[in-house]
Order: structure tokens, then sequence, then C-alpha cells
């Protein structure tokens, strides 16, 4: 065989061979784009729950401290405080407490005759204003807890463990019992903030009733007794 032939035929091979080098690249290049990708999906993931949380609504109890640790008390809008525990929230809220007062006092009364009655009915409305939504939590009239005790003239004399609906029951007017109970209800929800509150008595259940013109009740059995 001529050596030329020989020449032509192992360059022939090494030209195959360096084709087949190149082309065994790609699978290591696919492996690193892949990687790279995968870094950056985890490195935004990363950032963008930091940027979710730093926002989301935290209770520090339930996250452990560290150099790396964020402080979430610095985006927290204020605090509330059930039994040993500090909460943290992180929403603009307004707060108010709409009452239903009995006729167990004398709120007619003039002077040293005036007697405030008790709340029944006690609803908390809360308006996020951070996320544009409402919502209603009905508090039960018997719940025990700490009520402020304050004399004609609004003084605090002590707290006493009562049913939650006294708090209205003391002061000199409806203005003062009203914030009496308002008092009681932050400091029984861990010191929530109220921006106002509407009072309402049982005996003008009834001039409501005629406004929106009547209320129609069906009785499923009889009741004549």
């Amino acid at each position: 065989m001529p050596a030329d032939s020989r020449a032509d035929r192992c360059m022939k091979r090494k030209k195959k061979s360096s084709d087949s080098e190149k082309t065994n690249i790609w699978p290591y290049l696919g492996a690193a784009a892949t990687v790279v990708c995968l870094a950056a999906i985890l490195i935004g993931s990363r950032l963008l729950d930091r940027q979710i949380n730093e926002k989301a609504v935290r209770s520090d109890p339930y996250y452990e401290d560290g150099e790396d640790a964020l402080d979430y008390e610095d985006y927290a809008r204020g605090i509330l405080t059930i039994g040993d525990v500090d909460f943290n929230y992180y929403h603009n809220f307004d707060n108010y407490l709409i009452m239903g007062t009995d006729g167990s006092g004398n709120e007619d009364g003039v002077g040293e005759d005036f007697q405030n009655g008790m709340a029944d009915f006690l609803l908390v409305m809360s308006i996020d204003k951070t996320a544009d939504t409402y919502t209603l939590i009905e508090l039960n009239r018997d719940t025990v807890t700490m009520i402020p005790v304050i004399d004609r003239e609004g003084n605090l004399e002590n707290y006493q463990y009562m049913q939650l609906c006294t708090g209205h029951w003391f002061g000199g007017t409806r203005e003062m019992g009203c914030q009496n109970q308002v008092d009681a209800v932050s400091s029984f929800l861990g010191g929530v903030e109220f921006d106002g509150y509407y009072a309402i008595s049982m005996y003008d259940i009834q001039k409501m009733n005629h406004a929106i013109g009547g209320v129609t009740v069906t009785l499923d059995y009889d009741m004549t007794m």
C-alpha cells in the first residue's frame, strides 16, 4: 500500500476522532447550563421569599434567632401581647367596637340616678386597609377577664375579674361607659387599638326595625305558651 494512502487514512482517522471529541463537549455544556439555571432559580426564589417574609404577618416566638435572622420588628406596625407571648402585626388596621346595651341600668336617669347598663352584644369590626378586607368578630359577653373599674368621674379605681359585658356598667355618663368597655375589650385582645365605637340600646332596636320596613319572622312551631 502506498505510503501516501496510509498517511491519508491516518489523517482521516485523526480528523474523525477530533470531530468526535468536539461533539462530546455539548453534554457537559448542557449540564453546566442546567446547574447555572437551577442556581439562579434557587437564589431568585430565596430573594423573593425573603421579600415576602419581610412583609408577611409574623409572630416572633416561631422564628429562631441568629446572625442571618431578619429583624421583623423593623417591619411591624404594632404588637399584641396574648398571655406571655408577643405577636407583631404588619398590616394597617382600623378597628371599631359595636356594642348593644341592655336595660339593667338607668341610662335615662340624671345625676346620681344615672346608671349605665351592660353591653350584652359586643362585635369587633376590623378593617384591613392593607389587604382591602374586613373581619367581624363577635365576643361572648360572659367571658371573664380583667375589667377596669372607674368611678362616676371616670377615675380608675382598680381592676377586677368580671364578665366582659360589665365594662359598660361603670362611669357617670354613657360616653364613660362606652370608653371603659372599649378599654376592657382592648386589654382582653392583647392591646388592640380601637379607632371608634358605636353603642345602641336594646330599646332602640324597634326603631331600627321600623326604619328598614320591618323584619318578617316565621315561627317553626307553636310558641303560644
